[in-house]
């Protein structure tokens, strides 16, 4: 390519060979979370791990990384962080913080008498600063191009109808007493 053709190029072509990922907003996040008693979490934690075990060729297990989240979800949060840095997002949290939020609303308070276990579901707020920094950090990133789903897939509205109908159910079992 001469000098002459340089303007001529379309740096934005249909030949961008960056990998497509769909972020999730908070808001879809949180509707999720909640509508899955909080099991969208741990799918949510299972995707992230498998992302950087794919990224920095981690020998990890992510499932049980997710499952046993207690365990790892510290240290998930960190290379969130790290990863933020890396691609100049100036957002930070508290590992340490959203860590101590997540096991006491997760761990001791969904052990509380009907209906203060309800409580529980701000386990969510937990994840959003992370959450942030991950979408952040994919929007800014030359590797991914990164976009914001238009509404909720077939298979998370789904979920969120399984979702409202257990819903109703645990609020009637919890007031119908």
């Amino acid at each position: 390519m001469n000098e002459d053709q340089i303007l001529d190029y379309n740096f934005n072509s249909e030949n961008d060979d960056r990998q497509e990922v769909k972020l999730l907003s908070k808001n879809y996040f949180i509707v999720l979370y909640l509508l899955t008693f909080g099991l969208y979490g741990i799918w949510w934690q299972y995707k992230m791990w498998i992302f950087f075990k794919q990224r920095q060729n981690l020998d990890i297990m992510p499932v049980p990384r997710a499952i046993f989240s207690i365990f790892f979800i510290y240290s998930l949060f960190e290379k969130i962080l790290a990863f933020g840095k890396y691609h100049e997002v100036n957002k930070n949290y508290s590992s340490g913080g959203l860590f101590a939020l997540y096991v006491v609303l997760t761990f001791v308070v969904d052990r509380l008498p009907d209906p203060l276990f309800l409580l529980s579901f701000f386990a969510v707020f937990a994840f959003l600063p992370p959450l942030n920094v991950f979408n952040l950090s994919m929007q800014n990133s030359d590797e991914f191009n990164a976009y914001y789903a238009n509404g909720f897939s077939q298979r998370q509205l789904i979920i969120i109808g399984c979702g409202v109908i257990f819903w109703l159910l645990v609020l009637i079992g919890t007031f119908a007493e």
